[in-house]
């Protein structure tokens, strides 16, 4: 081989093994490869589970069945014109028609990640759009020092906190802490007319189930079917303490310093989205909470807890007690970052499953 040919198949190794990492082969075929097979599978046929040898190819066909149902009309029928000449070629050694498969299948790949690409830019403008509608830091206000964190799973996301001052003093009045059902851009769609209601509803009204109530109301016949919002809201009195309600999401967690104790509030209440007023309002439930110095507040999502290790084990509410133990003498910053750091320590270099948030408030 001349020296000439081995340094192009340098460069062009160079080329292809650019910036790849251990951690990004392992996510593509522990992760990536999981989640396209679930999303083919949902199209596919299914398959007897009864152990028998022929039944992977079955599963084969079907995914692959899958795979060319969801190509547009003219693509399907190219793509297969295409892999019947490379497979027609290679069996009668003309090699033309192999060449032409194969680049003509290249060639549509390339159109399908174009369209990829485009999504994605798409997305990464949505993210931003979603990215701004969140709030920047915490309020300000007399009774709690509070901080918060927001991830998501994809480049959008479902999960929603935010809060709502009164525009006469931009005193802190609500708090709230929600999950659409899903991820990706319809969650963070629904996210953004949540949001937009919310800040309505909360100068106009000073209780969580009023606003939860309302909530329900303007989305129940928008909301798609099979689709729902969970939330939860503490609404501050002029003593610093709560009223406190939710529609169907995680409890709020309370640990007093003075006992060493924690207190798990789970209100009656049922999805937003999922019945009609009247059977919503009599499934909801306010309860009043209230808090002395050094009491630390913790809403979360689920997408914190259920996050998992490379054993499949989750993260879970027994190991976030702890944390929130172990770092509760310090700032509600700290404790958020205590979560955090145990939390990325737990799944490594795992990436997170679900949207995951956190707000920590701290009684001062």
């Amino acid at each position: 081989m001349s020296q000439s040919t081995t340094k192009k198949l340098r460069e062009m190794f160079g080329i292809l093994t650019s910036d790849i990492s251990a951690k990004e082969i392992r996510q593509l075929i522990t992760k990536d490869a999981a989640g396209y097979l679930t999303f083919y599978s949902k199209y596919a046929e299914e398959v007897s589970s009864k152990r028998n040898p022929m039944r992977y190819l079955k599963l084969a066909k079907n995914l692959f069945i899958a795979f060319l149902l969801k190509l547009n009309p003219a693509r399907r029928f190219i793509y297969f014109v295409l892999l019947f000449l490379f497979f027609w070629g290679w069996q009668n050694d003309i090699w033309f028609y192999v060449l032409t498969g194969f680049v003509g299948i290249n060639i549509l790949l390339a159109f399908e990640l174009a369209d990829k690409l485009i999504m994605r830019n798409e997305l990464e403008v949505a993210r931003d759009v979603q990215i701004n509608a969140l709030p920047k830091e915490p309020p300000q206000n007399d009774f709690y020092d509070i901080d918060f964190f927001y991830e998501t799973a994809q480049e959008v996301g479902g999960d929603y906190l935010d809060f709502s001052c009164d525009p006469t003093d931009n005193k802190l009045k609500h708090i709230i802490i929600g999950d659409v059902s899903g991820k990706g851009l319809g969650a963070a769609l629904y996210m953004l007319q949540i949001k937009a209601a919310f800040h309505l509803l909360g100068n106009f009204f000073q209780s969580p189930t009023e606003i939860l109530s309302q909530l329900n109301c303007e989305l129940y016949k928008k909301i798609k079917v099979g689709n729902f919002f969970t939330a939860s809201i503490l609404s501050l009195n002029e003593e610093g303490n709560f009223k406190f309600a939710r529609a169907g999401h995680l409890p709020l967690y309370k640990y007093t310093r003075a006992s060493h104790s924690f207190e798990f509030f789970q209100p009656k209440g049922i999805g937003i989205g999922l019945s009609n007023q009247s059977i919503f309002n009599e499934n909801l439930e306010e309860i009043f909470i209230e808090a002395k110095s050094e009491d630390v507040f913790v809403l979360f999502t689920d997408g914190l807890t259920e996050s998992r290790n490379s054993f499949e084990r989750e993260f879970g509410e027994e190991k976030l007690k702890n944390v929130i133990t172990k770092y509760s003498h310090l700032s509600s910053k700290e404790i958020k970052d205590g979560i955090l750091k145990e939390l990325k320590r737990f799944i490594g270099e795992n990436s997170i499953f679900d949207d995951a948030t956190v707000i920590v408030l701290k009684r001062k």
